[in-house]
């Protein structure tokens, strides 16, 4: 055929028009993602970087499952780690343990801040949060300033004469 024509454009104009995508029917309702409300590895320690938690009582865990994977853990998980969960048991229990906690218990040892009964609760109550009007610039700088070592890990430092947080590229 055509030497210089990639073999994939090769008789492209042939090729059906693209057809609209049909909504997925009944019977693939089981291949359909769903929310679990689980927040492993990673998900845990975007959770614990957030400062307030809330968390649904009816389902989901919270989980380091390094331990159990085989992964050590990275500088910054560890230094975000110690600054979150300031308990010592429980930060043992979640890394070196692996505990999958649920949602009472992670409240009992002060890793979530909030419990409600569902989601639409727990939506609301974080809409409730979300609505407070602090200022951005102050309350950053308060933020670096409670985890020091958390911010220094993923970069951040602040410039004490100015007391700017100042981002460095690796």
């Amino acid at each position: 055929m055509c030497g210089h024509i990639p073999r994939a454009a090769q008789g492209a104009h042939r090729r059906a028009p693209l057809r609209r995508r049909r909504p997925p029917r009944a019977s693939h309702a089981h291949r359909r993602r769903h929310h679990t409300g689980h927040a492993s590895a990673g998900g845990f320690l975007l959770a614990l970087c957030h400062d307030y938690r809330v968390m649904r009582a009816d389902r989901g865990v919270l989980y380091m499952s390094e331990v159990d994977m085989g992964f050590p853990l990275p500088p910054y998980f560890t230094a975000v780690l110690r600054g979150k969960i300031t308990a010592a048991q429980a930060l043992r229990d979640a890394v070196l343990r692996g505990a999958r906690l649920r949602a009472l218990q992670a409240k009992e040892i002060g890793i979530v801040d909030v419990v409600c009964p569902g989601a639409p609760e727990t939506a609301a109550e974080a809409i409730k949060l979300a609505a407070r009007k602090w200022d951005g610039a102050v309350y950053s700088s308060i933020r670096i300033s409670m985890f020091p070592d958390a911010c220094r890990s993923v970069g951040i430092v602040v410039d004490v004469s100015t007391n700017l947080a100042i981002l460095l590229s690796c």
